[in-house]
Parts: C-alpha cells; structure tokens; sequence
C-alpha cells in the first residue's frame, strides 16, 4: 500500500510539474526547447522498431488468423472504454459518457469479457477521449513537444494526460495478477497489429523521409490540433494515431 502511495505521489507530481509549464493552447511557432534531446529518443525508437517492434509485429500478424486478432483488439479496446467515460464526465460530455457505459457493459456481459462488439451491432457508443483531450477541453496549452520513448510524438500535455488516465483508470485497482498480465498482453498485441496494418505509412515517415524527426513531429502536432479543433486545417493522416491514442 505504501508503494503504491509512494508511486501514486511520484506521478502526481511529475503532472503539476508538466502541468505548470503548459504554454497557450498553440503556439505559432513549434515549441520544441528540448530537440535535442527529443532526437536522440527519436534515433532510439527508431532503432526498437527496427530491431523489435517492425519484426515481432510482421511475425505476430503472419502467424495468428484475423478473427483471433480481432478478438484481442476487442478485448484490449474494452478495457479502455471506463477511461473514456471518466473523460467524458469530466469533459462534461454526459451523452458519451452514458453510450460508453453502455457499450461496456454490454460488450463485457453479451460479448464475453469484451472480445466481441455486440454494442456497436446496436448502435451503442460514445466518444473516445483521453485526459490530453479532457486538459484541451479546460483551456490547458499543448506545452512543449516531446518524443517519448516507446509511445513516440507527443507534447507535454499529452503525456501528462498518458500519466493521469493511468491513474484514473478505474479498472487498474481491481485487476490483479494473472489477469493484469492479459490486459497487457492485449494491449501490446493491438498496438502490433496496428504496426502492421499501417506500416505503409509508419515505414515511409521513418526509413523514407529525409528527416524523420521533422516530419513525425509535423504530422503528429498538424493532426492532434485538428482533431482538437485547432486552427491547422491542412494536416496529414497521422501513421501513429491508432498506436499513440491521439484522438
């Protein structure tokens, strides 16, 4: 308990911190005063998805069939809907919070533990969102950019807002071992598929660009703003979108 309290007091401080030096919604300028070391991760990552992450992804898709996969991908996508709907309250969006709540349910119950949709064969379902998203909503500025390790692109906010939907995830303190260990796993296999099914673009940005860096950030910062309703109206399709939560 008193770990847990401890690690709980280390990550709520790591947010006030990011969370006070957020900058104004956007920026006209890229706010990016840690460059270099945001290249260094980048050359980091690049050399995981290289050696690791492309490979293992290709060998999981090529070696487990479609309806296997899809069913992890359903069961993984469940287990993020309760942070959804503690967005969604939060972000006063009380019409999504009840859809959401009723697709868990339903999925959880009717499709066995969320590994099939039966929710949205009804039409039932809210938004996605996320607490980036929810300190968006409440007038909290993007920050500075970041490239983090493992996740990629990202701003200040936006990983403050990883960190707090990890805390407030209300599943996290009623899953315990074994079952933690599949809710990860699943993730994990999600996030491989996704690898695959968008490696044309993920590929093209990382290997085939002249600067990588540059152009990962640019298309991540053009499309979370738009989807954010930002001013940036002419954006690119985010290769990272499904692997990074950006929304």
């Amino acid at each position: 308990m008193k770990q847990t309290e401890t690690s709980f007091a280390k990550a709520l401080a790591f947010v006030l911190v990011l969370l006070g030096i957020s900058t104004p919604l956007y920026s006209q300028d890229e706010n990016d005063p840690f460059e270099t070391m945001n290249r260094r991760v980048h050359g980091v990552n690049i050399a995981l998805d290289k050696s690791i992450v492309r490979p293992v992804s290709f060998a999981y898709v090529g070696n487990v069939n479609d309806g296997l996969r899809q069913m992890i991908n359903n069961f993984a996508e469940n287990l993020s809907v309760p942070g959804d709907i503690v967005n969604n309250v939060l972000q006063g969006e009380f019409q999504s919070g009840l859809q959401n709540t009723g697709k868990f349910l339903i999925n959880s119950t009717l499709g066995f533990a969320g590994l099939g949709t039966p929710a949205e064969d009804l039409g039932i379902g809210g938004d996605e969102s996320d607490f980036g998203t929810t300190l968006h909503r409440w007038g909290v500025g993007e920050g500075f950019y970041l490239e983090l390790p493992f996740f990629g692109p990202s701003t200040s906010r936006d990983a403050t807002g990883k960190i707090v939907d990890w805390i407030l995830n209300p599943l996290a303190p009623l899953i315990e071992p074994p079952v933690n260990y599949y809710t990860t796993s699943s993730t994990i296999a999600k996030a491989m598929d996704m690898r695959v099914a968008y490696a044309g673009a993920i590929d093209s940005v990382l290997y085939d660009s002249i600067d990588s860096y540059s152009q990962s950030k640019l298309i991540y910062l053009q499309t979370r703003r738009y989807s954010l309703g930002g001013r940036d109206e002419d954006v690119y399709d985010d290769p990272y979108e499904d692997l990074y939560g950006t929304e």
